[in-house]
């Protein structure tokens, strides 16, 4: 390939080995070394409440292989446990620690290198209790859109594009959730979406709190108001096929819904709607950020008019030829 980073477009979704049948990936060279940087802000928030601080980040240069753009990034949480009620779109129930904290396994109440199943019944019969969560995610959103999202824009003295196309909203486990969960509810505010391992298992079941109730599946999804004169949009998700475990079948729950999503007049798989699972990784912070940039590329393809081009043969028909 002769020049810049180039990308050929094809589909992504359902393309590694977990699946029996699946496309092709892509691929991109890559050329180029330079980093964005980030800054911050603060914002007091009526919605939530408190001063909160927000993360501005600004890509390096245009290097040809997503469009520019701009990451606006919050995870103030005061306190620590806040968390939960703000990236949740309804109430619900947790198992926290009756004594100590998660980081000292509840005050040794649980084993080390404990499994799912072993975690979910001693929490449930010994070193947990049931906290009730608000689920104000709505809350969360409305702050974004009505003081983060200007606040940014005048810093950026005006350059940020915010109409519907070029807004976008992602998130990774229950902010993977608060991801698709924002793009279905307000398809007009946002064009694009994210959900990376999203916590579609959410809330946990209240009366046995060993099994999920998957509100965002059963009930949201399925809401026809939200069917109904949708905007155009484009919406990811992924996750790791091990994150399976019951009772939240993550891995499992992922597919279904991006399924479903392809199922809804306006969408169609591949073209603005895509999902894949990556075989052997788990629920992890730093695996979810090893696989953000396929994300991006897929959502913001640079498809700008002087995009580096693959080279035509004066002897031959453009294109590819195979020897």
């Amino acid at each position: 390939m002769i020049g810049g980073n180039f990308g050929v477009d094809l589909p992504v979704s359902m393309s590694s080995s977990y699946f029996h049948e699946k496309p092709l990936f892509e691929v991109f060279p890559w050329f180029y070394s330079n980093a964005g940087h980030t800054s911050n802000f603060t914002i007091h928030s009526p919605e939530i409440g408190k001063e909160r601080q927000i993360y501005l980040y600004l890509p390096p240069i245009e290097t040809g292989t997503t469009k520019e753009f701009i990451i606006i990034g919050y995870g103030d949480y005061q306190p620590d446990h806040e968390r939960l009620d703000l990236l949740t779109p309804v109430p619900g129930t947790v198992l926290t620690c009756a004594n100590g904290t998660f980081y000292d396994l509840c005050d040794n109440c649980l084993p080390i290198n404990f499994t799912v199943d072993e975690y979910q019944r001693l929490m449930i019969e010994k070193c947990g209790r049931r906290d009730n969560i608000e689920g104000i995610a709505d809350r969360l959103l409305n702050f974004f859109t009505d003081k983060v999202r200007p606040k940014a824009q005048e810093l950026a003295k005006d350059r940020i594009l915010i109409d519907q196309p070029n807004t976008g909203v992602m998130g990774y486990s229950l902010g993977g959730l608060m991801a698709c969960y924002a793009a279905w509810t307000r398809s007009s505010l946002f064009g694009l979406a994210a959900c990376q391992s999203p916590s579609l298992w959410w809330p946990l079941n209240n009366a046995t709190l060993n099994s999920s109730d998957f509100d965002f599946i059963n009930n949201t999804l399925r809401d026809q108001s939200f069917q109904q004169s949708r905007f155009p949009q484009m919406i990811i998700l992924d996750a790791g096929s091990k994150e399976s475990e019951n009772p939240y079948r993550l891995t499992q729950s992922t597919v279904e819904a991006a399924k479903m999503i392809s199922k809804i007049p306006g969408f169609t798989m591949n073209r603005n709607v895509w999902v894949n699972i990556y075989p052997g990784l788990s629920h992890s912070f730093l695996e979810w950020f090893s696989r953000i940039w396929t994300v991006l590329q897929t959502l913001l393809p640079y498809t700008s008019d002087g995009a580096p081009q693959m080279p035509i043969s004066h002897t031959e028909p453009s294109g590819c030829v195979a020897n």
